[in-house]
């Protein structure tokens, strides 16, 4: 599914690693239809941090959207 047609109460965020001006390696964390906005935010940094660390990802988490609001555009 499309993050904008999911239910309400939702966050992305994403750590995203730019190597030569491309993006070399990114991780993302989504919480969706969550009891609050706050609980979705705190949920999906909560998952990209972990992805994160898996991945290796030197960029910090940062939340991109929260339900239909865009936060950080690239």
């Amino acid at each position: 599914m499309i993050y904008q047609i999911k239910p309400d109460n939702k966050a992305f965020a994403a750590a995203v690693d730019i190597e030569n001006g491309k993006v070399a390696r990114f991780a993302i964390g989504e919480a969706i239809n969550e009891k609050s906005i706050d609980e979705a935010i705190v949920k999906a940094i909560k998952f990209c941090k972990k992805n994160r660390r898996k991945g290796n990802i030197k960029d910090k988490c940062q939340l991109y959207a929260k339900n239909a609001e865009i936060i950080k555009k690239t």
